[in-house]
């Protein structure tokens, strides 16, 4: 007879250490998987039986832990790298161009037919 390569004991069904065994696997996980952990054990605060949901809602606030202290040891997101010399001469000379356009539209057309104005 065959077995299934799918087929595992439910959750519920393994022991209290298992509970711990997953919780001293969490700070080896990567993001991804604990993600991953973190999206199954809410789920099954919401749609399991009750060993399963008491289980999950202990590895919750392990799981948040783990991620809170993660995104607090990552670095700050870098600045923004300082423009090159030709960067920089173009960005001034684009600005100093908008800037004597907008002075240009902002006087008045010249009437030449008033003898008054020079």
């Amino acid at each position: 007879m065959r077995r299934s390569c799918s087929a595992r004991p439910e959750a519920a069904h393994l022991p209290e250490r298992s509970l711990m065994a997953i919780a001293d696997m969490i700070p080896g996980m990567d993001d991804s998987e604990l993600a991953n952990l973190r999206q199954n054990a809410q789920r099954l605060t919401a749609s399991a039986v009750a060993r399963q949901q008491e289980q999950a809602v202990a590895l919750l606030p392990l799981i948040d832990a783990e991620l809170a202290q993660r995104a607090a040891a990552k670095p700050a997101p870098k600045a923004a790298a300082p423009k090159s010399r030709k960067a920089k001469v173009q960005a001034a000379a684009a600005a100093a161009s908008a800037e004597l356009e907008a002075d240009e539209a902002d006087e008045e057309p010249a009437n030449d037919d008033d003898p008054t104005e020079l």
